[in-house]
């Protein structure tokens, strides 16, 4: 992407980086069943594409806290949520047709031929690596109750990962169950030094008139301060460190995720198996970008309107948030 390339500072306009973006996403087109005027992080310019993409997102989330009993040092007071399926990685379940007990309900790739090809074959691992072939790196989880599960790590995530969260306050928010993310986010995070905190369904909001769970940020933030309190025996209930909704960021692919906090989305577009996506450069990017202005919510307003679409989706529903 030419602002890549030509070192575009953090504290340029971020709509000029958006636009020198917006060709870069070769995979957005699936977000949106072939539409082509998404930018590079695969998100609605406007009203109108932001209303597209909500059109067809229908779904179906216990929080994990840190082990760590001391509050970690990090050069941002920026605070960064992270979904996990179709943002950072991609899974394919080899054992199981019936993966949306584990998951939000969203448009994916079928893997049912996958998953029968594997039980005809009598459910041998060996024999099921031959099933998938994908040219990102990959790794594979067995679960509990015996699923196994091939997972698409989004090209460039482990240096996305350690860039990050080693300057931002990072946590996990994913509507999926914890007995399978879990082990995934134990994969890429195999120290548990990474994430703050996770959040799983358990923690999400759901909203029965569309059947879709939405994640409030004020339970990230609740919980942080939780966290910030237990870690110094001296704070107040006004913590020596405050955060509120203008320093904290979702990143997520369902657009209906953002539902509580549609002013702190950035809306990417959805990852399964193409090893040429470069999303996370661009979001590291946005956020680096984002970093430098006191409140990130009139930014992200202006650049996905997703307040506005969003609210134009609940019109009409009995039971609001």
């Amino acid at each position: 992407m030419n602002n890549r390339k030509n070192g575009l500072s953090a504290t340029s306009n971020a709509n000029t980086m958006m636009e020198q973006q917006r060709s870069a996403m070769a995979n957005s087109r699936r977000y949106v069943n072939g539409a082509s005027h998404l930018n590079s992080l695969g998100i609605a310019t406007n009203y109108d594409d932001a209303a597209q993409l909500l059109k067809r997102d229908t779904g179906s989330s216990s929080t994990e806290k840190s082990s760590s009993s001391k509050r970690e040092k990090y050069s941002s007071d920026l605070v960064v949520v992270l979904d996990m399926d179709e943002c950072l990685i991609h899974s394919q379940f080899l054992s199981d047709q019936h993966v949306d007990k584990y998951r939000q309900v969203e448009d994916r790739p079928s893997s049912n031929s996958s998953s029968s090809a594997f039980q005809q074959r009598g459910n041998n691992t060996e024999e099921a690596e031959s099933i998938v072939l994908t040219s990102c790196d990959s790794f594979r989880i067995n679960l509990p109750d015996g699923d196994l599960v091939n997972v698409n790590k989004r090209p460039n995530l482990d240096l996305f990962l350690k860039e990050i969260t080693s300057k931002f306050e990072t946590y996990i928010f994913t509507a999926a169950m914890e007995v399978y993310a879990a082990p995934v986010l134990n994969r890429l995070d195999p120290n548990g030094d990474m994430f703050r905190g996770r959040f799983y369904r358990d923690s999400c909001v759901f909203h029965p008139e569309l059947g879709v769970f939405g994640k409030d940020l004020n339970n990230v933030l609740q919980t942080r301060k939780k966290m910030m309190l237990n870690d110094n025996a001296t704070a107040t209930d006004e913590c020596d460190l405050p955060c509120d909704e203008r320093r904290v960021v979702l990143v997520d692919n369902n657009p209906l995720s953002f539902l509580p906090n549609p002013s702190n989305g950035i809306l990417v577009s959805s990852f399964y198996d193409d090893p040429k996506d470069d999303t996370l450069e661009a979001v590291m990017e946005l956020l680096h970008e984002l970093d430098e202005s006191e409140d990130v919510r009139p930014i992200l307003d202006s650049r996905f309107g997703l307040k506005d679409a969003l609210e134009d989706v609940v019109k009409g529903a009995p039971v609001g948030w």
